[in-house]
């Protein structure tokens, strides 16, 4: 039986805090040592005047808390935040507790708490945030329950006891004000983190945009179902529609209707996830009618779960190229001067032609004319008229001719004056 190897449990990440947030909490995690310090001596004095047994455990708790808070800022200084913003929130709430009992009753102590909660929403998430804050406001009413039960000392000088719960009340606010000033500090670092993402994340836009409106070729993007979702201003200036009105339309739609079959099924092995890439030719509608011969190239996005989400390219204006091609086309089969087949043409013509004959016993006719005293026109006129009659002759042919026959002009592509036609 085989045993799959288990995964060791890694430690929990540290929380992430950049150098100035590290020395501000150093700094506090040092403040709240001195005052814990400072409640400690006050202890022993109170154990000194009065001999109270829980003054002499609330001391002893306190110098336990101190040098937690101290232990806490060595860990801050070598990077293990999360274990120092467990023990300054643990230090908070026992420290509450822990100067509770101490005579005389300091009802100010039941704020303490305040500081594990700005502690909590400023450095932690998830359970342990939750279990913080839980634990907070528990502590809260314990202290002020502890407190309420927390007889005035009979021993204890009055001036004494006015001058702890003065100085006590000052340290608790002091502190509190602190740490919801730290986490002020924090949340406006934020928002201008924030703010600041946000202006890079507009102006790498605005350069984007301005790459993409200033490229010749249209850039486009279809979602999942053929609709436009992302169009360059290059769309409007080769088909003459808006890009706004363009958007979330077919991409179909703008195709020529002749061509929209061949074009989706070729998109199809895209879709599929056969091929990924696509490129192929077809005919663009412009807004006027005319015909836009382009080229696309584009690849397939996928969404998260790998799954086909769209596609996203080029259209490149091939139309002059398109022309071009076909007249290359032409002239390698045509004749120059009258546009009729030429002897290739021809040849091809009468070989297909013989070929369903044999294959469907038909007839086929064949006739040659030739033109009689062509050369005197040439010599007594010039070779302007001579050429003009050639086109009329072949236009009056083609207009005799089924759309089905062929007439060719089978004279040489020298001089006419030359030639035997």
């Amino acid at each position: 039986m085989a045993v799959s190897p288990v995964a060791p449990i890694s430690p929990s990440a540290e929380i992430a805090l950049s150098a100035n947030e590290t020395r501000e909490l150093a700094r506090l995690a040092l403040s709240m040592a001195v005052v814990v310090l400072l409640f400690a001596f006050a202890g022993v004095g109170i154990v000194m005047e009065t001999g109270d047994p829980a003054s002499i455990a609330g001391a002893l708790v306190m110098f336990v808390l101190a040098g937690a808070l101290i232990h806490a800022r060595r860990q801050l200084t070598r990077g293990r935040t999360r274990g120092a913003v467990y023990l300054l929130v643990t230090s908070v709430l026992v420290a509450a507790l822990a100067s509770a009992p101490i005579p005389p009753p300091v009802p100010a102590l039941a704020a303490v708490p305040i500081m594990a909660v700005a502690f909590a929403l400023s450095f932690l998430d998830g359970r342990p945030l939750k279990i913080t804050l839980i634990a907070a406001w528990l502590a809260a009413i314990a202290t002020a329950v502890i407190v309420e039960l927390t007889p005035v000392s009979a021993t204890l000088p009055p001036v004494i006891g006015s001058a702890l719960r003065v100085g006590a009340f000052g340290a608790v606010i002091g502190l509190v004000a602190l740490v919801l000033y730290r986490h002020r500090r924090r949340l406006q670092q934020a928002v201008t983190d924030a703010q600041t993402s946000s202006d890079a994340l507009r102006d790498s836009e605005a350069r984007y945009r301005t790459v993409v409106e200033g490229v010749r070729e249209v850039i486009f993007r279809v979602d999942a179902e053929g609709r436009l979702v992302l169009l360059n201003q290059a769309w409007e200036e080769l088909t003459g529609h808006r890009v706004v009105n363009s958007m979330g339309r077919s991409i179909l739609l703008f195709i020529h209707p002749d061509d929209r079959a061949v074009t989706g099924d070729l998109a199809q092995p895209v879709v599929q996830g056969q091929v990924e890439e696509y490129r192929h030719e077809f005919r663009l509608v412009a807004r006027d009618g005319t015909d836009i011969w382009v080229e696309a190239h584009a690849r397939p996005l996928h969404d998260e779960a790998a799954g086909f989400a769209g596609m996203s390219g080029t259209l490149t204006n091939v139309t002059v190229r398109r022309a071009l091609e076909e007249r290359l086309v032409s002239q390698a089969f045509h004749d120059d001067l009258t546009g009729l087949a030429n002897r290739a043409l021809f040849k091809d013509r009468v070989e297909h032609a013989l070929t369903r004959r044999t294959q469907g016993q038909r007839l086929v006719g064949l006739l040659f004319l030739d033109l009689d005293r062509f050369k005197t026109v040439n010599d007594s006129l010039g070779h302007t008229v001579g050429d003009g009659l050639l086109v009329a002759i072949g236009e009056r042919l083609l207009a005799a001719l089924r759309p089905e026959d062929t007439i060719a002009r089978l004279g040489a592509m020298s001089s006419p004056s030359s030639s035997r036609r």
